[in-house]
Protein backbone atom coordinates (compact mmCIF):
# COMPACT_ATOMS: atom_id res chain seq x y z
CA UNK A 1 0.00 0.00 0.00
CA UNK A 2 1.82 3.18 -0.81
CA UNK A 3 0.30 6.66 -0.04
CA UNK A 4 0.93 10.46 -0.48
CA UNK A 5 0.82 13.80 1.25
CA UNK A 6 -1.94 15.56 1.75
CA UNK A 7 -2.66 19.03 3.79
CA UNK A 8 -6.11 18.32 4.35
CA UNK A 9 -6.94 20.55 8.00
CA UNK A 10 -9.36 18.00 8.85
CA UNK A 11 -7.39 15.44 10.99
CA UNK A 12 -9.96 12.51 12.73
CA UNK A 13 -7.92 10.03 14.93
CA UNK A 14 -9.48 6.72 14.78
CA UNK A 15 -7.51 4.35 16.88
CA UNK A 16 -5.71 6.65 19.41
CA UNK A 17 -3.34 9.29 19.89
CA UNK A 18 0.11 11.00 19.02
CA UNK A 19 2.37 11.75 21.65
CA UNK A 20 3.66 14.69 20.10
CA UNK A 21 2.26 17.65 19.14
CA UNK A 22 3.27 20.07 16.01
CA UNK A 23 2.17 23.20 14.30
CA UNK A 24 1.36 21.13 11.29
CA UNK A 25 -0.24 17.53 10.79
CA UNK A 26 -0.13 16.00 6.70
CA UNK A 27 -2.16 12.92 5.79
CA UNK A 28 -0.08 10.18 4.49
CA UNK A 29 -2.85 8.69 2.35
CA UNK A 30 -6.19 9.89 0.84
CA UNK A 31 -8.24 6.63 1.62
CA UNK A 32 -9.97 6.38 4.99
CA UNK A 33 -8.89 8.71 7.61
CA UNK A 34 -5.29 9.11 6.14
CA UNK A 35 -4.28 6.27 7.97
CA UNK A 36 -0.42 7.68 8.55
CA UNK A 37 0.12 11.39 9.67
CA UNK A 38 3.19 13.17 9.37
CA UNK A 39 3.27 15.98 12.62
CA UNK A 40 5.11 18.42 11.96
CA UNK A 41 6.57 21.06 14.51
CA UNK A 42 8.69 24.60 13.95
CA UNK A 43 10.32 26.61 16.15
CA UNK A 44 13.32 29.10 15.61
CA UNK A 45 14.59 28.35 12.10
CA UNK A 46 13.99 24.29 12.55
CA UNK A 47 11.69 21.61 12.18
CA UNK A 48 11.08 18.59 13.87
CA UNK A 49 9.13 15.92 12.13
CA UNK A 50 6.97 12.44 13.74
CA UNK A 51 5.13 10.17 12.19
CA UNK A 52 2.09 8.52 13.88
CA UNK A 53 0.65 5.52 12.38
CA UNK A 54 -3.34 5.37 13.13
CA UNK A 55 -4.28 2.43 12.29
CA UNK A 56 -4.38 -1.39 13.70
CA UNK A 57 -3.19 -3.97 10.82
CA UNK A 58 -0.52 -2.02 8.96
CA UNK A 59 2.97 -1.15 9.71
CA UNK A 60 3.94 1.61 7.93
CA UNK A 61 6.99 1.85 6.21
CA UNK A 62 8.42 5.36 6.10
CA UNK A 63 11.27 6.63 3.42
CA UNK A 64 12.24 9.85 2.75
CA UNK A 65 14.78 11.42 0.75
CA UNK A 66 16.52 14.47 2.03
CA UNK A 67 18.74 17.02 -0.21
CA UNK A 68 22.01 17.36 -0.04
CA UNK A 69 22.79 20.62 1.33
CA UNK A 70 20.04 19.56 4.06
CA UNK A 71 21.59 19.39 7.76
CA UNK A 72 19.30 16.68 9.64
CA UNK A 73 19.24 14.89 12.75
CA UNK A 74 17.95 10.96 12.98
CA UNK A 75 15.78 10.69 15.80
CA UNK A 76 14.41 7.48 18.11
CA UNK A 77 14.28 5.00 15.60
CA UNK A 78 15.12 6.94 12.34
CA UNK A 79 17.89 5.48 10.01
CA UNK A 80 19.88 7.76 8.08
CA UNK A 81 22.40 7.15 5.02
CA UNK A 82 24.01 9.05 2.41
CA UNK A 83 23.11 8.19 -1.13
CA UNK A 84 25.52 7.65 -4.65
CA UNK A 85 24.58 11.63 -5.32
CA UNK A 86 24.81 12.99 -1.95
CA UNK A 87 21.22 12.95 -1.01
CA UNK A 88 20.10 11.69 2.34
CA UNK A 89 17.74 8.71 3.32
CA UNK A 90 15.53 8.40 6.22
CA UNK A 91 13.91 5.49 7.04
CA UNK A 92 11.31 4.06 10.41
CA UNK A 93 9.22 1.83 10.58
CA UNK A 94 5.78 3.17 12.50
CA UNK A 95 4.25 0.22 14.25
CA UNK A 96 -0.04 0.28 14.73
CA UNK A 97 -1.04 2.91 17.22
CA UNK A 98 2.85 4.04 18.06
CA UNK A 99 4.34 7.76 17.15
CA UNK A 100 8.11 7.68 15.43
CA UNK A 101 10.24 10.87 15.94
CA UNK A 102 11.79 10.96 13.03
CA UNK A 103 14.02 14.06 12.30
CA UNK A 104 15.01 17.59 13.35
CA UNK A 105 16.54 20.23 10.76
CA UNK A 106 19.69 22.04 11.58
CA UNK A 107 20.30 25.44 10.71
CA UNK A 108 23.76 26.80 10.76
CA UNK A 109 24.13 30.61 11.17
CA UNK A 110 27.49 31.83 11.53
CA UNK A 111 28.94 29.21 9.21
CA UNK A 112 29.62 25.33 8.49
CA UNK A 113 30.91 22.49 9.68
CA UNK A 114 33.97 21.38 7.93
CA UNK A 115 33.06 17.63 8.79
CA UNK A 116 29.84 16.19 7.90
CA UNK A 117 28.24 12.68 9.16
CA UNK A 118 24.87 11.07 9.24
CA UNK A 119 23.97 12.19 12.75
CA UNK A 120 23.83 15.99 13.94
CA UNK A 121 22.78 16.69 17.49
CA UNK A 122 22.01 20.23 19.14
CA UNK A 123 24.38 20.87 22.06
CA UNK A 124 22.07 23.57 23.93
CA UNK A 125 18.19 24.36 23.68
CA UNK A 126 19.10 27.73 22.90
CA UNK A 127 18.59 29.56 19.88
CA UNK A 128 20.11 27.35 17.19
CA UNK A 129 21.64 25.14 19.23
CA UNK A 130 25.02 26.99 18.92
CA UNK A 131 27.28 23.79 19.30
CA UNK A 132 26.83 20.68 17.14
CA UNK A 133 28.09 17.03 18.14
CA UNK A 134 28.46 14.99 14.27
CA UNK A 135 29.31 11.50 13.75
CA UNK A 136 30.11 9.93 11.01
CA UNK A 137 28.65 6.21 12.04
CA UNK A 138 30.81 4.70 8.78
CA UNK A 139 34.12 6.32 9.67
CA UNK A 140 32.91 5.77 13.30
CA UNK A 141 33.94 9.34 14.13
CA UNK A 142 33.18 12.52 16.17
CA UNK A 143 33.24 16.20 15.51
CA UNK A 144 31.91 19.11 17.75
CA UNK A 145 31.48 22.18 15.57
CA UNK A 146 30.94 25.68 17.12
CA UNK A 147 28.51 27.88 15.36
CA UNK A 148 28.56 30.59 17.89
CA UNK A 149 31.03 33.91 17.17
CA UNK A 150 31.30 34.93 20.64
CA UNK A 151 31.54 31.77 22.62
CA UNK A 152 34.73 28.92 22.91
CA UNK A 153 32.49 25.65 23.69
CA UNK A 154 34.44 23.62 26.22
CA UNK A 155 32.98 20.00 26.15
CA UNK A 156 33.92 17.06 28.35
CA UNK A 157 32.31 13.77 27.50
CA UNK A 158 32.71 10.24 29.63
CA UNK A 159 33.06 7.34 28.30
CA UNK A 160 32.42 3.73 29.58
CA UNK A 161 34.96 1.56 30.20
CA UNK A 162 33.95 -0.75 27.66
CA UNK A 163 34.59 1.55 24.36
CA UNK A 164 37.28 1.36 22.04
CA UNK A 165 38.50 4.78 21.18
CA UNK A 166 41.34 7.08 20.22
CA UNK A 167 41.45 10.57 20.77
CA UNK A 168 41.27 12.99 17.56
CA UNK A 169 42.81 16.33 16.65
CA UNK A 170 43.60 18.69 19.65
CA UNK A 171 41.18 16.24 21.82
CA UNK A 172 42.67 14.96 25.11
CA UNK A 173 41.87 11.06 26.55
CA UNK A 174 42.53 9.78 30.24
CA UNK A 175 41.50 6.67 31.38
CA UNK A 176 39.90 7.14 34.81
CA UNK A 177 40.63 4.41 38.14
CA UNK A 178 37.22 3.21 37.60
CA UNK A 179 37.73 2.58 33.25
CA UNK A 180 35.85 5.21 31.96
CA UNK A 181 37.12 7.38 29.42
CA UNK A 182 37.21 11.47 29.56
CA UNK A 183 37.70 13.21 26.48
CA UNK A 184 37.90 17.20 26.11
CA UNK A 185 38.53 19.98 23.81
CA UNK A 186 38.01 23.33 23.51
CA UNK A 187 36.07 24.66 20.17
CA UNK A 188 36.67 28.30 19.35
CA UNK A 189 34.13 30.16 17.22
CA UNK A 190 33.43 28.78 13.79
CA UNK A 191 35.52 25.95 14.24
CA UNK A 192 35.64 22.37 13.68
CA UNK A 193 37.45 19.89 15.69
CA UNK A 194 37.47 16.29 15.31
CA UNK A 195 36.65 14.79 18.46
CA UNK A 196 37.17 10.37 18.90
CA UNK A 197 37.38 7.16 16.58
CA UNK A 198 36.20 4.15 17.73
CA UNK A 199 33.17 1.80 18.81
CA UNK A 200 31.39 4.24 21.60
CA UNK A 201 28.96 2.09 24.26
CA UNK A 202 27.42 4.51 26.37
CA UNK A 203 28.61 8.04 26.92
CA UNK A 204 27.81 11.50 29.14
CA UNK A 205 28.65 14.48 28.03
CA UNK A 206 28.90 18.28 29.66
CA UNK A 207 28.89 21.22 27.72
CA UNK A 208 30.16 24.36 28.58
CA UNK A 209 29.23 27.96 26.45
CA UNK A 210 32.71 30.66 27.96
CA UNK A 211 33.45 34.04 27.25
CA UNK A 212 36.31 34.36 24.72
CA UNK A 213 39.40 33.72 26.56
CA UNK A 214 42.79 35.59 26.69
CA UNK A 215 44.74 32.80 24.84
CA UNK A 216 42.15 32.76 21.93
CA UNK A 217 42.05 36.76 21.92
CA UNK A 218 45.63 37.01 21.35
CA UNK A 219 45.65 34.28 18.59
CA UNK A 220 43.28 35.99 16.97
CA UNK A 221 44.84 39.33 16.99
CA UNK A 222 48.57 37.08 15.67
CA UNK A 223 46.67 36.28 12.31
CA UNK A 224 45.70 39.83 11.56
CA UNK A 225 48.77 41.31 11.93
Amino acid sequence: MGGSNSTNRKIIYKNGRPTFKGDEVVKGFERDNGLLFRIVKRKKGHQTWAFYNDTTQYNMRINVTFAAGCELTALGHTKVVKGARGEWVATVVVMPGKTEMFNSSVTYVNGKPTFTGEEVTKGFEKDNGLLFRIVNKKKKQWAYYNDTTQYEMHVLVTFNEDCDIKALGKTKLEQQENGEWVASVVVYPCETEMFIEGRVNGFKSKMDALPLSEEYRQRQAEKEK
